[in-house]
């Protein structure tokens, strides 16, 4: 399905929120949790992912001027 120009930029400022929110959860247990465990890994890799989909959203909005 198609979405609109319009329509896209708004689920792309939706996903960024999301993101950020879903960055701020993942540092607060990180910050809580100091110890090494396979959930922590797993826990700092979701992190460096999604500020690499941060870094990318935010880049595209830019480029459209939002």
């Amino acid at each position: 399905m198609q979405l609109s120009y319009r329509l896209e930029v708004i689920a792309v400022k939706y996903a960024v929120i999301y993101i950020e929110n879903e960055m701020s959860g993942i540092r607060r247990y990180l910050a809580l949790n100091k110890n090494d465990s396979d959930y922590r890994t797993a826990m700092e890799e979701r992190l460096k992912s999604l500020k690499y989909e941060y870094k990318e959203l935010k880049s595209w909005l830019e480029s459209v001027g939002e």
